[in-house]
């Protein structure tokens, strides 16, 4: 059993459902860092879309790891999933994001980046590295809110909220 845990700059009372309400928003925040249009080129069907998912980690420590908000004056939400979770490993999307700045724009790029996204998407953890979960799901509802300053010192949620 595991708990999951969502960054947040605002508070969020016990029971709140989360969703992204504005796909367009996360596309625009998230775009030309290459490994957004990288996944979502190379994203299978009926997978759940990063623009229309809730993220989520199994570690306090990796919110902002996945982008997330940590640190003074933000929120650690403990949450429940709601619809199907999906779990990757965000190394994937760190080699991503190296080759999308790195490499030339070649066939041979693109192949490589179609690789790495299906690495990703597989839910495998990237070869060599200890893996960084992130959790999609496309909605989740609020068990617990907490300061993150405070966040070393939680003792966790009052119930288990999530099994994979």
């Amino acid at each position: 059993m595991s708990v999951l845990y969502h960054g947040s700059y605002r508070p969020f009372e016990e029971g709140i459902s989360l969703f992204n309400t504005n796909p367009e928003v996360y596309a625009a925040n998230w775009s030309g860092a290459g490994f957004y249009e990288t996944l979502e080129r190379y994203r299978p069907e009926g997978r759940l879309a990063h623009n229309r998912a809730v993220f989520a980690c199994d570690s306090i420590e990796d919110i902002d790891n996945a982008g997330g908000p940590a640190g003074e004056d933000t929120y650690v939400l403990t949450v429940e999933p709601v619809g199907e979770v999906s779990r990757h490993d965000m190394n994937w999307t760190t080699a991503i994001a190296g080759a999308w700045s790195e490499m030339p724009d070649t066939p041979e790029t693109d192949a490589h980046l179609e690789k790495l996204a299906k690495g990703y998407w597989s839910g495998e953890p990237f070869p060599g590295s200890e893996p960084v979960w992130e959790y999609l799901m496309p909605e989740a509802t609020v068990l617990q809110c907490q300061e993150f300053p405070h966040a070393e010192e939680w003792q966790g949620p009052a119930r288990q909220a999530f099994c994979m």
